[in-house]
């Protein structure tokens, strides 16, 4: 099985806002998933987010834990050069590891293809600034 490594992961506040602002969206009903697409060859990455309407730490917890496990298995299913964000709606960390990996599976491919369609016409997307609200 492969690693979660540090590289694959998104850290930083502007990568996430790079991400938010100038990504494709797709809802399910426990998931938004936004994807972009950067202008390299590097592995994906994966960013999780789970505001405080979700639950506690431990709930909000448990379900970055799901999605950060559907990743480390699928990682190598999501194309090279591209950040995935998932925000987790309300009911997400209830969800078995199987229904999650469907729900995003489900969306996933769609919004890639649709991401590189837009990659393609258009590189100028620099995202909000970091010092934005």
């Amino acid at each position: 099985m492969a690693r979660f490594s540090p590289d694959r992961r998104i850290r930083k506040r502007a990568e996430y806002l790079r991400v938010q602002g100038c990504g494709i969206t797709g809802r399910s009903k426990h998931f938004v998933v936004i994807v972009y697409i950067r202008d390299d060859d590097a592995p994906s990455r994966l960013g999780v987010v789970a505001s405080k309407r979700i639950g506690n730490a431990v709930t909000r917890n448990r379900g970055k834990r799901k999605v950060r496990e559907w990743f480390r298995t699928y990682m190598d299913d999501v194309d090279k050069g591209s950040d995935v964000v998932i925000i987790l709606r309300q009911r997400a960390p209830d969800q078995d590891p199987t229904t999650i990996a469907a729900e995003i599976q489900r969306i996933l491919p769609r919004l890639v293809s649709k991401a590189r369609a837009t990659f393609q016409k258009s590189r100028a997307c620099t995202g909000p600034s970091e010092d934005a609200p």
